[in-house]
């Protein structure tokens, strides 16, 4: 059995037939029209579906795979970031109110 490779962009191809209303659920007709197996246009379905186009990258080879630990890093960094816009919000309304009573007097 042969292992074939196929093309970042080929596979969002196929992707976006797969999830067109016209093969919504009949996914074999996908696979015979491109000669693929039904469950391998299933299965970049459901990549495209989850992650869009980002899904098909690849990271030296393989393709990246997001993590519960990527997405807590990610979640840190936004709470962390979050923070620091809201503690710059409030310096600037403090500066706002500062200058507002210098131009007053």
């Amino acid at each position: 059995m042969e292992h074939k490779k196929y093309s970042r962009l080929y596979k969002i191809q196929v992707a976006k037939e797969a999830l067109s209303p016209g093969y919504k659920g009949m996914e074999y007709l996908s696979a015979e029209k491109y000669g693929l197996k039904t469950r391998t246009v299933i299965y970049w379905k459901n990549i495209y579906k989850e992650h869009g186009e980002e899904g098909f990258k690849r990271v030296q080879g393989k393709r990246r795979k997001v993590t519960r630990y990527d997405l807590e890093k990610e979640n840190e960094a936004a709470a962390k970031r979050i923070a620091e816009l809201e503690e710059e919000v409030q310096i600037l309304k403090k500066a706002a109110a500062f200058l507002a009573k210098i131009d007053r007097e």
